[in-house]
């Protein structure tokens, strides 16, 4: 247990010196009414609060970082972070419509290959008592996250002569010679991609915050400096803007 006698300064230090260690994670130090009643006045839990109001996302981000840097260097400026709007792992499949008029196909029959294999699709149902579930088919999960095992789904094809070029990988089903099937990876392009995991609105705009809590200086003071600083330092795109919020709001 913590010595009872033990400052909270040199407290909220040895912790941030062994949290510090652990990469990929962001921390604040706060206390459970000071917390809520920053969260009432701003939406936020930190002392002070930079939100910046936009469209683009990636403008959005970079703006924010920009006066994360800025507001760091501020006297009394502490667990300073962006909020974390980026890093969703996104399965993204660009269908090449040149490619699939060629085979005589839309790109509906391409979108209904990939909803089957991906998000699934009902084949029948079971009964438990008086409820009832779908039976859903679709590939298992970890083959649903394998770009080189998703451009090989089969994408059936009209079987008429001259349809299918040649070299382009055809074959047919077992079962039925006229079906012919192409890899998906022929008509569109597959990749994993990094995209947005959250998209904050206030009164009806995108945003997002710059968070920073103060210590071993007055709040009023170091919202002052900060406000000179980034708007001597930081350019913030046209058509965006910010607005500064926390708990000086009080004062």
């Amino acid at each position: 247990w913590p010595d009872p006698g033990k400052p909270r300064e040199v407290l909220v230090a040895e912790f941030e010196a062994e949290l510090n260690t652990l990469a990929g994670n962001v921390y604040e130090f706060t206390q459970p009414i000071e917390m809520r009643f920053n969260e009432l006045i701003a939406g936020i839990r930190s002392d002070v609060a930079v939100k910046v109001f936009g469209d683009d996302l990636d403008v959005l981000r970079e703006t924010a970082h920009e006066i994360e840097g800025v507001i760091r260097t501020v006297p009394g400026a502490a667990d300073v972070k962006t909020e974390q709007v980026s890093g969703l792992p996104i399965l993204t499949v660009h269908i090449d419509r040149t490619a699939v008029s060629r085979y005589g196909i839309s790109v509906a029959d391409v979108q209904e290959v990939l909803r089957t294999a991906i998000a699934g699709e009902p084949a029948g149902e079971v009964f438990e008592g008086d409820r009832r579930f779908d039976i859903v088919v679709r590939l298992p999960e970890s083959t649903r996250g394998d770009i080189d095992a998703i451009e090989r789904l089969p994408v059936p094809v009209p079987a008429r002569p001259g349809s299918v070029p040649a070299g382009a990988g055809v074959f047919h089903h077992n079962n039925d010679n006229h079906a012919e099937f192409i890899p998906l990876g022929i008509v569109a392009d597959v990749r994993l991609e990094e995209g947005p995991n959250q998209v904050s609105r206030e009164n009806g705009k995108r945003r997002v915050v710059v968070q920073a809590n103060v210590r071993g200086r007055d709040l009023g003071g170091f919202v002052a400096a900060a406000r000179e600083a980034v708007d001597a330092r930081v350019a913030v795109p046209t058509g965006y803007w910010l607005d500064w919020g926390g708990e000086f709001e009080n004062l």
